[in-house]
């Protein structure tokens, strides 16, 4: 003798008809563990229960991990064109006045930065290094010539 199973016949035909609406659901898949633990009696340990709870923990920190790593891949593309914009358009001037405008007007723009300072070092005359700055490049203030800059101090005044 069978007993019918007391359940609306719509609610069966749709589960029947698609048991993954059940088991992917993770609320329902823990109330049907709980009722099948609670058939067993109180003396029985059903160790699935606990399994799939640590599971569960540990896909949602997989999860989270996958997107922050996502956010950061998207974060260091955007840099990176950022970058190839910038070097782009300081490759286009074929002078080097125009070089040093968009160096401190266009470049600076691209990269969001207020201000750029450009350092150059060439051989002196004594083996120690000469440092040339480009003044503070920046769009409210267009230094007008270059600045020499010479001594063991130099890279402490050039930023460094």
């Amino acid at each position: 003798m069978t007993t019918r199973p007391q359940i609306e016949p719509r609610l069966r035909e749709t589960i029947l008809k698609d048991p993954s609406l059940l088991l992917d659901d993770p609320d329902v898949m823990r109330a049907l563990v709980a009722a099948g633990d609670r058939a067993l009696g109180p003396n029985v340990v059903d160790l699935r229960g606990i399994a799939m709870a640590r599971l569960e923990a540990r896909l949602d920190r997989l999860e989270d991990t996958h997107r922050s790593v996502i956010a950061a891949a998207y974060e260091n593309l955007a840099g990176t064109n950022q970058i190839h914009r910038a070097v782009l358009r300081l490759l286009e001037p074929t002078r080097f006045e125009v070089f040093l405008q968009d160096l401190g007007s266009d470049v600076a723009d691209i990269l969001r930065v207020d201000s750029l300072r450009l350092v150059l070092e060439s051989p002196h005359a004594r083996g120690r290094p000469r440092w040339v700055t480009w003044p503070t490049c920046s769009r409210s203030s267009r230094p007008a010539s270059w600045m020499p800059i010479c001594g063991s101090g130099a890279a402490d005044r050039c930023g460094r």
